[in-house]
């Protein structure tokens, strides 16, 4: 993993300044492999030296030193590493955070897409049966109007075929044109993502 990754080197330069010239110290960031990402490391500079992990719990990305003139007490030592851990460390949690967020959304937007896809064979599917009750129903009519009067109560029903055919056409078109719109939203909901990296 790489710094690079989790925060802009200028943005960590910013930080690193702003905190090297308000506490007069020098700070030096070096990655896992120990070269210098910011500043330099010589631990014969300074009489004073702390040292902090750069990154998050899960996410190691090297070392933070911070060097000093005078003799630290106990107490600006703990302020300056919690400055200095907080102020660079923060945002670097924020992004791998954001990173996670993004990877879970991704993973829902595609798993939902994937339902949609589903859906839609459904739909198609009772598209297909709701042609053939259409059918029936017309030749149950047809058939209802040979018999005559005795196909009377057989007309009844093939009309109500015929009905619950046409219902169940426009219920699978509404259920089409939802499927439709909601990959669509989804679709952008995953561009607006994208965005955010």
């Amino acid at each position: 993993m790489y710094i690079v990754e989790y925060i802009e080197i200028q943005e960590l330069k910013d930080i690193v300044d702003a905190i090297q010239s308000a506490a007069d110290v020098k700070i030096a960031i070096l990655n896992n492999e120990r070269a210098a990402i910011i500043g330099e490391y010589d631990e014969t500079l300074f009489s004073e030296k702390i040292s902090m992990r750069l990154g998050t719990d899960d996410v190691k990305l090297g070392k933070i030193y911070v060097y000093s003139d005078e003799n630290l007490t106990e107490e600006k030592r703990n302020a300056l590493k919690f400055l200095v851990e907080n102020s660079i460390n923060n945002v670097i949690k924020k992004k791998v955070i954001n990173q996670e967020k993004e990877a879970y959304y991704k993973d829902f937007i595609d798993k939902s897409i994937n339902m949609m896809e589903v859906v839609k064979e459904k739909s198609n599917a009772l598209s297909k049966i709701q042609s053939k009750q259409k059918i029936l129903a017309l030749n149950a009519s047809i058939e209802a109007a040979r018999a005559g009067e005795k196909g009377e109560g057989f007309l009844v029903i093939a009309n109500e075929v015929g009905k619950l055919s046409a219902k169940s056409k426009e219920i699978n078109r509404d259920v089409a044109e939802l499927v439709n719109d909601m990959k669509i939203s989804l679709e952008e909901l995953e561009k607006n993502v994208d965005l955010y990296k």
